[in-house]
């Protein structure tokens, strides 16, 4: 049997490099504390990705607004860099936190979407970053522009990353349940 190292995504499988790495990948989750929190069952779907993705050996962070708001259980993230932007890269050190840690590939959700992690992963593929969208671990400040943000990352063959929902993700990580026991612990 062989296994596959690509996810089932949009526009093209991801990532486009072909060979997914859980040492060189993050999930990183940004926050507004000023929208309405997921209900139950998207955080769930959420916590239950993030606790996969760890399991694998990928990064875990998230990216509060100024407010401080986090969606993670408490100790979950491997590192928070807050944002006082839309955007994670627009006055922090995320680019630095992540290329330390030698991330090459960005898996983002957000809360709303619009707000920090769309910004985010447009900043993050114009720095060179590989990166997918979950649609079913984000909310939207509104159904039309959800789903403006969702296609215009599929532009043009994927002009900034690709899409995915989480059991494309959970289907690629469990091929690495034992990465993260051979991957060093991550700094925090």
């Amino acid at each position: 049997m062989t296994v596959s190292q690509t996810a089932d995504s949009r526009p093209y499988r991801w990532p486009w490099h072909g060979a997914f790495t859980p040492a060189r990948t993050a999930l990183a989750v940004a926050v507004d504390g000023q929208s309405a929190p997921p209900d139950a069952t998207l955080r769930a779907r959420l916590i239950e990705l993030v606790r996969a993705a760890r399991g694998a050996g990928v990064v875990i962070g998230e990216l509060p607004d100024h407010s401080g708001a986090s969606v993670l259980p408490h100790g979950l993230a491997d590192f928070a860099v807050t944002r006082p932007h839309l955007g994670g890269f627009s006055g922090t050190d995320l680019d630095g936190v992540l290329r330390r840690r030698g991330i090459t590939d960005i898996m983002l959700a957000g809360f709303p979407f619009e707000l920090g992690a769309d910004c985010t992963m447009r900043q993050a593929n114009d720095l060179g970053y590989e990166c997918l969208a979950l649609t079913d671990c984000s909310t939207g400040l509104a159904a039309d522009t959800f789903g403006g943000s969702i296609a215009s990352i599929q532009m043009s063959g994927g002009i900034f990353g690709v899409v995915a929902e989480s059991a494309a993700v959970l289907e690629l990580l469990a091929a690495y349940p034992l990465a993260a026991a051979a991957a060093p612990p991550h700094d925090r």
